[in-house]
Order: structure tokens, then sequence, then C-alpha cells
């Protein structure tokens, strides 16, 4: 653990757009726009605007009801899904705003996602490496087995 000192005051209020949630790749459909703020203000957040846009114009959640501490993170998902078509490529440019917020440099966040026409069907492998020279094989059989198992 260490600590980082920063010259200067902590602002009274002020957030950040500290992550989106939002794979690389997505099944066509309904996708939730997820993400994560961080109160970096004195001040409590009690209500928050989150917007994102795919391009096709904003959607806009106002969240209230709130009591963020400073310094604590606060999970958010939209209320409105982006809704993908396969093959199409998607930029999703996410902000939050509060009242008085001091910094608004570290409000906003491009996620970018791509919907796939078809989901690969998944293989699971396993490999059991042994052959004539082991000693004692009966150990590898026993593992093997147990995937196979389960």
């Amino acid at each position: 653990m260490y600590y980082t000192f920063i010259q200067g005051v902590q602002s009274i209020d002020d957030v950040e757009l500290v992550s989106v949630d939002l794979m690389p790749y997505v099944a066509p459909g309904a996708v939730d726009i997820k993400g994560s703020i961080l109160n970096r203000g004195i001040n409590p957040i009690t209500a928050l605007t989150v917007t994102w846009d795919d391009g096709n114009g904003p959607n806009v959640d106002n969240i209230t009801g709130l009591n963020i501490a400073s310094y604590q993170t606060y999970n958010f998902t939209s209320s409105t899904q982006l809704t993908t078509v396969g093959g199409n490529a998607y930029s999703i440019d996410v902000s939050v705003s509060i009242a008085n917020d001091a910094d608004s440099t570290n409000n906003d966040l491009i996620a970018p996602t791509y919907a796939l026409d078809t989901i690969p069907k998944k293989y699971v492998v396993g490999e059991e490496k042994t052959g004539t020279w082991c000693g004692w094989c009966p150990r590898g059989a026993v593992g093997l087995a147990g995937m196979e198992s389960n």
C-alpha cells in the first residue's frame, strides 16, 4: 500500500467517469450500458446525470436519491439499452455530470463495440501430458477422468 499526495485543494463538487463496462464484441439485440463513477469532491453526490450517445441522439438518465461519499464509487446501468444489429460497429460516447462540477475534463469516455453476426461455438480442450516414459501415469488418467465427469 502506498499514498499519493497531490498538491492543491480538493474540489467541493467533482465527479469522474471511471469506466464504461461494455464488451468489445456483443450479440445482436439489446445491450446494457453500464459504468462506474467516482466522487472526487468533498460533498456527497446526491444526484447525477448519465448521458450516452451512439450517434442516433442522446439517451439521458437522471439518477436521484443517491448518497455517494467522497472518494466512493457508484455503479450505474442506463435505463435505455443500446439496440445492436449484427455486423455493425458502434462507438458509444458516455458522459456523467453533476451540479457545480469543478472539473468536467474527466466526465467523458468512449466505448467501442462490435455486434457479431453469429456467436461462435466454443469448445473446451483438455490435455493430459503423459506418455510411456511416465513413471506413474495413473495420476494423469485420474485427473483427465475427473475433468471429463465435470
